[in-house]
């Protein structure tokens, strides 16, 4: 925790000070348009699912829809291009996927009844009870520094539109699992996590609440991602737009470790819908 909280320190230390920097380099080109560093805040929506391939991953796999928020700073070198840099926190993961590409389940254990495949996906509670993760919403808490290259595009009446592309380093706070839970009873039970395999034997109870766990442990602790997206600027506000794929796998339990058998490994697609207020406008 502490190594997170020096991480975010210094990525706002630098922004500041890259403020003060330039907060007097303002200057105005000769047919109208704006050009120099400029600064202010920003947020938003962000819509975001798992992976594999660019494509979404195998079984049950739903967008998550949460928030993202933070600084950004910009400076134009002409009328034409510019570069930005922001810095933010996001949320992002997925909703209801297979809760064993989140936990580890590939591993014998003991129980009070003897020697059983036991897992944190399924497990045998007694002869008859089994207590099982049915699927897993999970929450990426990430702080982002995206790097972006802009082409400014000719004015629309008021508003000053721009395209953009770049990357981003994006440092995995924590991650959690908020899993939903299946009491079955019955003699068929399958520890890979499919409950029920003779359904007029079993009978299952849908627990009411998810459980939380945090599950940073089966991600890795940062992610590449390639981005391109636009914006609209009218006076001092923004409206933002961007698409965000990830360049490497952040899965720390795939085939590809060796440890879940039969798991994809997967990155993050995310939709951001952003609005931004340029304070060195304001004042």
């Amino acid at each position: 925790m502490k190594k997170n909280l020096f991480l975010i320190a210094a990525m706002l230390f630098a922004f500041v000070g890259g403020l003060s920097a330039q907060e007097d380099d303002e200057f105005t080109v000769d047919d109208g348009g704006s050009a120099g560093f400029s600064y202010g805040i920003k947020g938003g929506l962000v819509s975001s699912t798992f992976a594999s391939e660019y494509q979404k991953l195998s079984g049950s796999n739903e967008s998550r829809t949460a928030f993202s928020g933070g600084l950004f700073a910009e400076i134009a070198f002409s009328d034409m291009v510019g570069l930005s840099v922001e810095a933010l926190y996001v949320q992002e993961g997925t909703l209801r996927i297979d809760p064993r590409y989140v936990y580890h389940y590939s591993s014998y254990g003991n129980s009070p009844y003897g020697n059983t495949f036991s897992t944190p996906v399924t497990q045998k509670l007694n002869n008859s009870l089994v207590l099982s993760k049915a699927n897993s919403n999970v929450i990426l808490h990430c702080v982002e520094a995206p790097v972006m290259l802009n082409v400014y595009l000719p004015e629309m009446g008021d508003a000053r539109p721009k395209i953009y592309v770049g990357g981003s380093y994006d440092h995995i706070l924590m991650a959690q699992s908020r899993d939903l839970l299946v009491l079955s009873r019955g003699d068929s039970w399958d520890a890979t996590g499919n409950i029920g395999s003779d359904p007029s034997s079993d009978e299952t109870y849908t627990l009411p609440q998810r459980s939380t766990e945090n599950v940073t442990e089966s991600f890795e602790y940062f992610n590449v991602s390639a981005l391109a997206g636009a914006e609209f600027k009218v006076g001092a506000f923004s409206a933002d737009i961007r698409y965000k794929v990830g360049l490497k796998p952040i899965s720390n339990l795939s085939t590809f470790k060796f440890q879940n058998y039969g798991r994809q490994d997967f990155s993050t697609n995310t939709l951001f819908v952003s609005c931004g207020l340029y304070l060195n406008e304001l004042f």
